[in-house]
């Protein structure tokens, strides 16, 4: 899709300051619980961001029931412009992760990749490829013994048993549910803290 093209639909059909446009370092920033974390990217090729993306409007006729998970949101995205195939980036930034906090993740990456998808037909563009993102500094994993509440373990009827979070985490892959299985590249990035603040950089 041409520039011009996108850059008429920020200026016209999207929120002001919504999205950044064709930065080539984006600042990824995120207050959690356990203290604050700083994730530097930078960007080589044209992009778009949208930064604290779960502060924002989404599209507002999804279910708002817990059950379905449909109002998570990562922290942040981008979309890069790939030799004209876009590639989606995904997100979320976490100190520390865990089984539960890492199927509350997964929800996450479901519902946003549908919105971001979604806002994507109003930039005129196609998510062609799709990486997910977990920043965090600890790992704290349980096994299904210890699991609060086993039976989110089962599989819905027609799909197989889900992995234990830990195998899935150290496979470089996530796994979600839209009704069929689609599986994206899940890559776990590593904080130190700095200056009492979590840190990292990477270069996509």
């Amino acid at each position: 899709m041409p520039t011009d093209t996108i850059k008429y639909a920020i200026d016209n059909f999207i929120e002001e300051k919504y999205v950044l446009y064709k930065q080539s370092e984006y600042e990824l920033f995120e207050n959690d619980e356990g203290g604050e974390s700083l994730l530097i990217v930078n960007v080589e090729e044209e992009s778009i961001c949208v930064t604290n993306y779960d502060k924002k409007k989404k599209c507002s006729f999804i279910r708002e029931d817990k059950k379905y998970g449909m109002k998570k949101c990562v922290d942040h995205f981008i979309i890069i412009n790939k030799n004209g195939l876009w590639q989606l980036h995904m997100f979320e930034m976490k100190t520390t992760v865990g089984t539960q906090t890492w199927n509350n993740i997964k929800l996450k990456f479901r519902s946003s990749y549908l919105n971001i998808c979604a806002l994507c037909v109003f930039l005129g563009i196609t998510i062609d490829e799709t990486f997910a993102y977990t920043t965090y500094s600890k790992e704290k994993f349980d096994d299904i013994k210890n699991t609060a509440n086993p039976s989110t373990m089962k599989a819905p009827l027609g799909f197989k048993p889900p992995q234990k979070a830990i195998d899935e985490w150290n496979e470089g892959k996530v796994t979600l549910n839209f009704g069929y299985s689609k599986t994206f590249d899940h890559i776990k990035i590593k904080m130190e803290k700095v200056d009492e603040r979590l840190k990292s950089s990477l270069k996509i």
